[in-house]
């Protein structure tokens, strides 16, 4: 019976947490972890800059270097 083989080099990941009782973590399943976690933090991000966004004075700011831009392409 052939198992895939757990990598136990954990140098490059520094909060690896052992695999509960009776789970083998491949490498392939904290690849799928790391993934999950980008996703959720691009989310997070993605959030926080639309919310700064909508703010007036973010809008106004905005703007004006887009106008400013527009004038220098002229």
């Amino acid at each position: 019976m052939l198992l895939e083989q757990i990598t136990t080099d954990y140098e490059d990941d520094d909060n690896q947490q052992p695999a509960p009782k009776g789970m083998v973590e491949t490498e392939t399943g904290r690849m799928i972890t790391k993934a999950k976690a980008a996703k959720d933090e691009k989310s997070f991000v993605d959030a926080m800059q639309a919310q700064w966004k909508s703010r007036p004075e973010v809008i106004a700011r905005l703007k004006a270097a887009k106008l400013k831009a527009m004038k220098k392409k002229k």
